[in-house]
């Protein structure tokens, strides 16, 4: 019979083959240069394994930063593999999340394109295109988001805490959304109408002034690692 390590170790190589599928799936499509962290942001350890985590930032041609965040926790179990793409300020391209946990019984799921406009003709633009996607995996039943996070839902945002048997489909479907956004950041044009710009700056913004004051990931970091240092990594490499 299988020990605890035994399922632990497993549940690692799960978590890692994801970090490496996705990086792969990007670097297949972007020419990605690293970014320096600060060392003790980028790698968290404990004594004994009980926690480790790692911070990796990218960039490239039309984007200002990836991040790639991967954690390790003993008590309670849990394995943590977050991302996201931030485009440059001069493409109106939504913020692409993708954020996938789990522990022995749980799997949670956060994979969305964030809209920077609460438009028709954005939602048109960027969001109406997953939704053949989203339907392939309408069995997941989802979760109802923080009320902060109403402003960046739309119908084919995944936001999910089932049981473990999902874990698979979920990692499939963030995959799939990952896929179809570089296909959408591939075809994505500068910016030439200032007022535009302006709009698309502010929505950004905000996003980014609610999701740091409100996201539960931070929240999560912080009983674990500290407050002051968790707020670091979100206004340093997370965002």
């Amino acid at each position: 019979m299988p020990s605890i390590d035994d399922f632990t170790r497993c549940e690692k190589i799960l978590m890692d083959s994801l970090l490496k599928t996705t990086l792969h799936s990007i670097e297949n499509k972007l020419d990605l240069t690293s970014v320096a962290i600060p060392r003790e942001l980028e790698v968290v350890n404990f004594p004994f394994n009980l926690l480790r985590l790692r911070c990796y930032n990218w960039k490239a041609a039309k984007v200002q930063k990836i991040y790639f965040i991967r954690m390790s926790v003993k008590m309670p179990r849990m394995e943590y593999f977050g991302m996201a793409i931030y485009p440059e300020a001069s493409y109106d391209t939504s913020i692409f999340y993708f954020d996938l946990s789990h522990t022995r019984k749980k799997a949670i799921a956060y994979i969305n394109f964030i809209p920077m406009l609460n438009s028709e003709s954005y939602y048109r633009k960027y969001i109406a295109q997953l939704e053949s996607i989203h339907d392939r995996y309408h069995h997941i039943p989802p979760r109802q988001t923080p009320g902060w996070m109403s402003a960046y839902v739309t119908p084919s945002t995944v936001y999910a805490m089932p049981e473990i048997t999902f874990l698979d489909d979920l990692k499939k479907c963030g995959l799939e959304y990952l896929s179809q956004y570089l296909e959408v950041l591939a075809g994505a044009q500068a910016i030439d109408n200032a007022e535009y710009a302006r709009q698309i700056l502010e929505g950004r913004n905000k996003y980014i002034s609610h999701m740091i004051a409100n996201d539960l990931t931070k929240k999560m970091l912080g009983k674990l690692i500290g407050k002051k240092k968790a707020a670091r990594i979100f206004n340093e490499v997370l965002t």
